[in-house]
């Protein structure tokens, strides 16, 4: 399922589509542990993968509810600033010579 398609759904659609997506998880989960040899070996990870989106999705609509369900296809360039903040850091101590010699 592609990213446009899941926000094309409602919270109640992509809500039934996480569980028809669990319900096939432990369906193939069931195949697997019985000892037969699944047809697609990468669909559980596909399906995870799946649920993952949803859930990211719906939880960008309660971040950000302002947000309305669009239908329509539009483009978007998105600056994405993945520039790290710089640490504060202490001043250095500087170090004390000891003097070599004699001691009184």
């Amino acid at each position: 399922m592609k990213v446009h398609e899941v926000r094309e759904l409602n919270n109640e659609q992509a809500v039934e589509k996480i569980r028809e997506f669990r319900t096939e998880i432990a369906r193939e989960r069931a195949l697997q542990s019985s000892g037969s040899k699944p047809e697609n070996p990468g669909r559980i990870g596909a399906l995870k993968k799946n649920i993952a989106r949803i859930l990211t999705i719906l939880h960008e609509r309660t971040l950000n509810p302002s947000t309305e369900i669009k239908t329509e296809k539009k483009e978007t360039k998105v600056k994405v600033s993945t520039a790290v903040p710089k640490k504060e850091t202490k001043p250095k101590a500087k170090k004390v010579q000891k003097k070599k010699g004699k001691e009184e």
